[in-house]
């Protein structure tokens, strides 16, 4: 289940990619715990939620980019 940020009213959420429903745990909470005021990290978090689904999955961590040395 990627996620993505969405606005709602005054702050940013952690959302489903597919439907658009806030992300929420076993107990029913949401897992941004009522939303982010800043949408730095409300990215931040959804990167670290879909980084721990793809681990659960089994897949591996994509690499991030590498910086190239000016010849």
């Amino acid at each position: 289940m990627p996620g993505k940020v969405m606005k709602k009213r005054d702050k940013y959420r952690v959302v489903e990619s597919a439907t658009g429903k806030i992300v929420r745990n076993a107990a029913g909470t949401a897992l941004d715990g009522g939303g982010h005021r800043t949408k730095i990290r409300a990215v931040a978090q959804v990167n670290a939620i879909n980084l721990a689904s793809r681990r659960r999955q089994g897949k591996p961590a994509p690499l991030p980019p590498r910086e190239r040395a000016n010849p």
